[in-house]
C-alpha cells in the first residue's frame, strides 16, 4: 500500500477501524474507564462517514466507470440478511405489544428520549418497554455492518488492496484483543466479578468482549478467517503469512483463557468437520490437503464413537458431585467430559432455561413470544433466579420469534454456507483456503450458540457481519484462479 496512491486514505481508515472496534465493547473497562456507548457511537459514526465516501465515489466518479460487479456470494449473504431481518422486525413488533399497558403508556411519553434511551443508557431486560427495539437494532447493526462493508470492498479501483489493508486491520485488532486477554489471565486483573464470584479459584479473561464466553465466540471466528488467508499466501506473500498466523496463534492462546468449554469444543469439531468434507477432487493433485482431509475424517469417527460411550457411560455410572470447583481450564475441561458429573452440573443450570424456552416457543410457535420477551418471560418462570437469556440462541430465537423466526435464520445460515461452497472445477487454490478457513470459523462461531448467545451483544453481531464481508472478499469470484485478496484488479 503506497501513501499517497489513489484510495490510500481510505483503506487506512478502514484497517484503523477494524483495529479499534474489537477494543471499544466494554468501554475500555480495562482502563478503569467505563463508557458502555463507545462501540455503538464509533460504529454508527464510521457508518455514516463509509456512507458519505460511498455516495462521494459514485458521484465523483468517471463517466462510464462503473464500480466493480457484486460478487455472487454476498448478494447470496445479502438475500439471507434481509430475510433475517425482515423477522426480526416482525418480532420487535410483537414484542412491543407484547409489552404491558403501562410500558405501553411509557414507551409513548417517552418517546422524545428515544435516542438517549436506545444508545446510551443502560436498559432493564424486563421493565424497560424499548428493550425489544434495542434487541432489533442489534441486529440491524449488524446487517448494515456486512452492507457498508461489502460495498465499500467492492468501490474501488484496487479492491485486492483494500481487502489486504482491512485483513491487516483486523488481524491488528484479533491481537490486540487477544494480548490483552493474555495479561489480563497472566495478572488476574480487571477480571469480571460476575465469574470471580462464580468461581473464584478460576480466572476466566473476557479481554475488551462482553463477558468470557463472548470473547470465545469473537475468537473462534477470526482464527478461523486469519488461519485460512494464512494458508493461502504463496511464496511472495510470506509477511502476510507471519502476521495473519500469528493473529491466529495469539486468538489460540487467549481462547485458551476464556476457559469456555463451548468455544475450545467447537472450533475443533467445526476444524474436523469442515476439513472431513473437502471434496477429493479438490485435493487430487495436493498430498498434503489430501492427508488433512483423511486426518479429520479420522478424526471425525473417532469423536462420534467418543461422544457414544460418553453417553453409555453417563447412562450406567453412578452420579457424582465434584466436592469442589475446578481451578484450572484443564480441570474445567476434565471436568466436563467426566460422565459421572450431572449434565445440569456441566451445563450450569441451563436444563432449566431450555425447558422453559422450548415452553414460551410451543404456547406462540408461529410468531413467537415477541423478540426481547424471554427474559421477562423467564423472570416469572417457577424456579427462575430471575431474568437471564436463553443460553442458546436457536431457543431463544424460537420463543421469541417463532418458527418463522427460526425459519428465516435458518435461510440466513443456508446462504452463508452457499457462498462459501467450492465451484466444482476449481482445485484446492488460495481461495478454496481462506473459503474453508472462514466455514470453519463461522460453523464454529454458530456452534457457540448452542450453550450461548453472542447474537444478542452488538460487538460480536458487528464483528460477525463485517467478518463475512471481508472474507468473501477475500476469496475473490468462483472463477478466479485465485484469492482475490493476492490480486489487485476491481473487477478480479
Amino acid at each position: 500500500m503506497r501513501i499517497g496512491s489513489k484510495g490510500f486514505i481510505a483503506d487506512a481508515l478502514i484497517a484503523v477501524t477494524l483495529a479499534v472496534l474489537p477494543l471499544l465493547p466494554t468501554g475500555f473497562t480495562y482502563l478503569h474507564r467505563r463508557a458502555p456507548w463507545a462501540l455503538e457511537w464509533f460504529f454508527l459514526t464510521m457508518a455514516a462517514a463509509a456512507l458519505a465516501s460511498i455516495v462521494v465515489w459514485s458521484i465523483t466518479r468517471k463517466f462510464g466507470q462503473a464500480a466493480a460487479p457484486a460478487l455472487e456470494s454476498t448478494r447470496l449473504v445479502s438475500r439471507g440478511y434481509a430475510t433475517w431481518i425482515i423477522a426480526v422486525l416482525a418480532a420487535m413488533v410483537i414484542g412491543i405489544l407484547e409489552r404491558s399497558p403501562a410500558d405501553r403508556v411509557i414507551f409513548s411519553v417517552q418517546a422524545n428520549g428515544l435516542l438517549n434511551r436506545l444508545f446510551v443508557q443502560p436498559m432493564h431486560q424486563i421493565a424497560d418497554p424499548y428493550y425489544p427495539i434495542r434487541m432489533a437494532l442489534t441486529c440491524v447493526e449488524g446487517a448494515l455492518a456486512f452492507w457498508i462493508f461489502s460495498a465499500l470492498l467492492q468501490r474501488t479501483t484496487e479492491s485486492g488492496r483494500r481487502v489486504r489493508a482491512a485483513m491487516l486491520g483486523a488481524a491488528t485488532g484479533v491481537s490486540l484483543v487477544s494480548v490483552i486477554a493474555i495479561v489480563q489471565y497472566a495478572t488476574g486483573s480487571n477480571l469480571m466479578p460476575h465469574w470471580a464470584l462464580m468461581n473464584p479459584g478460576l480466572m476466566r479473561a473476557n479481554s475488551t468482549l462482553d463477558d468470557p464466553n463472548a470473547l470465545a465466540s469473537f475468537l473462534v471466528l477470526s482464527i478461523g478467517l486469519l488461519a485460512g488467508v494464512a494458508w493461502s499466501a504463496g511464496r511472495t506473500q510470506l509477511l502476510w503469512r507471519r502476521v495473519t498466523a500469528v493473529a491466529a496463534g495469539l486468538g489460540c492462546l487467549a481462547l485458551a483463557t476464556t476457559v469456555s468449554r463451548a468455544g475450545w469444543l467447537a472450533l475443533a469439531i467445526a476444524g474436523v468437520i469442515v476439513l472431513a468434507l473437502i471434496p477429493r477432487r479438490l485435493t487430487a493433485d495436493q498430498p498434503r490437503v489430501e492427508m488433512l482431509r483423511r486426518l479429520a475424517r479420522t478424526g471425525l469417527a473417532v469423536f462420534a464413537t467418543a461422544v457414544a460411550i460418553w453417553f453409555v457411560a453417563g447412562l450406567v455410572l453412578p452420579k457424582r458431585v465434584p466436592t469442589e470447583l475446578p481451578k484450572t481450564p484443564i480441570e474445567a475441561l476434565v471436568q466436563t467430559v467426566d460422565p459421572r458429573t450431572p449434565l445440569s452440573l456441566t451445563l450450569k443450570g441451563r436444563l432449566k432455561i431450555w425447558q422453559a424456552a422450548v415452553e414460551f416457543g410451543s404456547e406462540h410457535w408461529t410468531l413467537g413470544a415477541g423478540l426481547g420477551q424471554f427474559p421477562r418471560l423467564y423472570g416469572s418462570y417457577p424456579g427462575s433466579d430471575g431474568a437471564e437469556n436463553a443460553h442458546n440462541y436457536f431457543l431463544q430465537i424460537f420463543a421469541e420469534c417463532g418458527v418463522v423466526g427460526l425459519a428465516a435464520l435458518a435461510v440466513f445460515l443456508v446462504s452463508i454456507g452457499l457462498a462459501l461452497k467450492s465451484p466444482g472445477d476449481r482445485r484446492a487454490t488460495g481461495a478454496t483456503r481462506i473459503a474453508l478457513g472462514l466455514a470453519i470459523g463461522a460453523l464454529a462461531f454458530v456452534l457457540t450458540w448452542l450453550t450461548g448467545h453472542p447474537m444478542l451483544t452488538l460487538s460480536n453481531q458487528l464483528w460477525f457481519g463485517l467478518m463475512l464481508a471481508l472474507g468473501l472478499h477475500a476469496i475473490g469470484r468462483p472463477d478466479a484462479d485465485d484469492a482475490g485478496i493476492w490480486t489487485n484488479g476491481g473487477t478480479r
